[in-house]
């Protein structure tokens, strides 16, 4: 938990930093209202609800969606924390086209346009240049990372959009997100769904290096759990003995990427040259994993923290890889 938490940390900062990977794609408003209303049955309460209002023919945004899901997501959530007693939250979205005025310098050309608008407590003027800042929470402690608002902009900003908050004490707040209209209207398809269920593996025999003894034990038994045989080492020394001592019987390597003294690419290539074309893949904490541009060839990537299921998709992914290879 302590790491999904991280995650969200880093994941926001880079959404206010403007260097999150963003996936844009033709946006279906209708399947986006469908999406966070199931996510928020549950989340606001008896007090609140939220009524949508979408004007006639509007356009598909373009967007990654599931950015754009949680930039909504924030707005609400806020909506419904400015009303402790309770009362309804609009969303409204509507067609708009940006002139050679627009309030945030936007190119001209059409957009759309969903607002987030509550009846609560409003924010003061003097906090007005404030609540876009990282950290900055008005909320009581505990109750608030103050990261929401500042990850909304930031979202807009990179998706070559704008974002704006005009609010009245008393009166409440409209949170305004201006989103390039998509060249298409092709659907696209929620990815708030469910994580996919990966093709059953048959048991695999597995070599796993971690210099980090509660990881390693932690994804060994992640892979025990899947029905797979696993054989540790803690550095790429042990592991290059292990592989000598099994006579590359191996099914797939799994190898942390940064390890003092060899490195998980540095382990792969030595193991290759013992075990040509063996199946591996590389655990990392980096981000970004194009960063481990070094890597052999084939070898899958997949970024920590990681479910079961990530872990047995990447694991089919590389399997199924050397079997057409075979």
């Amino acid at each position: 938990r302590a790491a999904d938490q991280g995650t969200e940390l880093i994941r926001r900062l880079l959404a206010f930093a403007r260097k999150q990977k963003l996936e844009p794609s033709p946006i279906d408003l209708a399947r986006l209202e469908e999406a966070l209303s199931d996510l928020l049955a549950h989340t606001l309460g008896g007090l609140v609800h939220v009524e949508w209002r979408t004007g006639k023919h509007v356009w598909n945004p373009f967007a990654d969606q599931a950015q754009l899901e949680l930039a909504l997501l924030n707005l609400i959530i806020n909506a419904r924390d400015a009303m402790p007693a309770g009362g309804t939250v609009t969303v409204t979205t509507e067609n708009a086209k940006a002139g050679a005025d627009h309030w945030a310098g936007l190119p001209q050309g059409d957009y759309v346009v969903l607002s987030v608008s509550d009846t609560g407590v409003g924010i003061s003027p003097e906090l007005m240049d404030k609540v876009m800042e990282p950290f900055f929470t008005t909320k009581e402690v505990g109750k608030g990372s103050g990261l929401g608002l500042s990850m909304v902009y930031g979202f807009a900003k990179q998706s070559g959009g704008a974002f704006r908050l005009t609010s009245e004490l008393g009166q409440g707040t409209t949170g305004e997100l201006w989103l390039p209209r998509a060249s298409g209207e092709a659907d696209s398809v929620s990815r708030i769904a469910k994580e996919p269920q990966p093709e059953i593996l048959p048991a695999l025999q597995v070599l796993l290096v971690d210099d980090h003894d509660e990881v390693r034990s932690t994804t060994a038994a992640m892979l025990e759990d899947l029905g797979h045989k696993v054989v540790e080492a803690s550095n790429g020394a042990e592991a290059i003995g292990a592989l000598k001592d099994g006579a590359c019987k191996f099914d797939v390597l799994i190898s942390d990427y940064a390890m003092p003294n060899c490195s998980g690419t540095d382990f792969l290539r030595e193991a290759r040259e013992l075990c040509p074309g063996v199946p591996a893949v590389i655990i990392t904490g980096y981000v970004d994993a194009d960063v481990i541009g070094d890597r052999p060839e084939g070898v899958e990537v997949i970024p920590k923290p990681f479910s079961l299921h990530k872990l047995q998709a990447a694991l089919a992914r590389v399997h199924e890889s050397s079997a057409v290879a075979d």
